[in-house]
């Protein structure tokens, strides 16, 4: 299991590493929704080394919202819609929104938010820009991803290795059991 502990560590703790370094650019105003060339200049060079972050999210919860995203190319762009995005700011802690300096990183486990033919998870947070307006950021790993990681761990020979979240929801599963669910 200690095996099992470490390999997770270094799979889930570099994106909520690079989400929280994120949200301090956030904090002081050097990523906004309003500059999304900015976004992109900060946030490209992260996307394109990530095996595991498909996409990231941000948003002002109005009608400021960007996903950057991996082509088959290269990173693209696109506006958001605030339909999109209001199931992120209702995921969050609200502590996190009202001031909470704490760095707070929630997950949400398999959805269809980003892709409609793609399952994806998201760390997600919230926090202040300098204005004291709200904003969100997520990261998105695409399920399948973080399926082949997860195969890739045996606890035991006959071990399957799957992450479930504080609140009982999967993150992950080896990618035979989703066949099942998709």
């Amino acid at each position: 299991f200690v095996q099992s502990e470490h390999a997770l560590e270094h799979f889930l703790k570099p994106v909520e590493s690079e989400l929280q370094l994120a949200c301090d650019r956030v904090r002081v105003g050097l990523i906004d929704p309003d500059n999304r060339d900015q976004f992109i200049q900060l946030l490209r060079p992260f996307l394109e080394r990530s095996r595991l972050v498909s996409s990231v999210l941000i948003s002002d919860g109005r009608d400021q919202s960007w996903l950057l995203y991996k082509s088959k190319t290269e990173c693209q762009i696109k506006k958001v819609s605030p339909s999109l995005v209001r199931p992120f700011f209702d995921a969050v802690s609200p502590s996190n929104l009202n001031g909470n300096t704490e760095k707070t990183v929630t997950w949400i486990p398999r959805h269809h938010q980003i892709n409609p033919h793609e399952a994806t998870s998201s760390a997600v947070a919230a926090i202040r820009g300098p204005d004291g307006q709200k904003r969100i950021i997520a990261f998105n790993l695409q399920v399948k991803a973080i399926a082949g990681f997860i195969q890739e761990i045996r606890p035991l020979e006959k071990g399957h290795t799957v992450i479930a979240l504080p609140d009982g929801f999967l993150l992950g599963m080896p990618w035979f059991l989703l066949l099942d669910q998709e």
